[in-house]
């Protein structure tokens, strides 16, 4: 039985830190979402004080460089220097983590938050007036589909998502400071690749992504709320 799960951020070059925000269970197989600063490796902790990764199990916490799912985000900056691009970017890369029925983390899917270009307050920056953040805050899977999540959240900045078909979406977004924008997307997790992904319906200033909900018709739903106004719930189609 899967008792403790540990995202663990290497802290050994440079800044790191993970966070899980959101979990849900499609297929037989637990996703669990959030977000990932610096090299995350990946592992799950057992009742019996044992870690597990897909190569087996262990008795001893494993080093970022020994566990075998893992996710290089390029991100070490310290998180006081928003606005300092020698550090590239305060990014957070959104991150959905597949576990089996053993509780043996099998895979991860990253949408990259790309580097911050260091221009920011003429509304002439390319990547956001100031460094890129983004996170995953709602997961649901799709019950006809066992590898396919639908996932949400929000971003400044650009954000970057492997495609199905081998090309990358970004999704732009160039305000300055942290107005987010809303994301959402449907995820194949055996491939670790994106079918579709949207900010359309989302796009107002301080967008707060809440919780997202697959249909029957392979529809998804999102609901949130804008920064001192109403909240919302959008419906996107099968192919976003």
């Amino acid at each position: 039985m899967l008792h403790r799960l540990t995202l663990r951020s290497d802290a050994g070059q440079g800044y790191g830190r993970s966070r899980g925000y959101a979990v849900t269970y499609n297929g037989g197989n637990v996703y669990v979402a959030g977000y990932a600063i610096g090299n995350l490796s990946f592992h799950s902790m057992h009742n019996d004080g044992k870690y597990a990764d897909h190569e087996g199990t262990s008795t001893v916490h494993d080093s970022y460089t020994d566990v075998t799912v893992h996710h290089d985000a390029g991100t070490f900056t310290d998180p006081k220097y928003y606005k300092d691009p020698a550090g590239t970017q305060h990014g957070m890369d959104s991150t959905i983590y597949k576990i089996n029925a053993d509780g043996v983390p099998q895979s991860v899917f990253a949408a990259n938050t790309e580097t911050f270009d260091g221009v920011y307050g003429d509304g002439s920056s390319i990547n956001g007036a100031w460094s890129g953040y983004s996170q995953f805050n709602a997961l649901d899977g799709f019950d006809a589909e066992g590898d396919m999540i639908a996932g949400a959240g929000y971003f400044r900045g650009n954000l970057s998502f492997p495609m199905n078909d081998g090309s990358t979406k970004t999704l732009f977004h160039k305000h300055q400071g942290s107005n987010y924008y809303g994301f959402v997307c449907k995820v194949n997790m055996a491939a670790n690749k994106a079918m579709w992904v949207t900010d359309v319906g989302m796009r107002d200033n301080f967008v707060y992504v809440r919780s997202a909900a697959t249909t029957a018709a392979g529809h998804v739903l999102v609901s949130g709320n804008i920064k001192n106004g109403a909240g919302f719930i959008n419906l996107y189609p099968q192919a976003g």
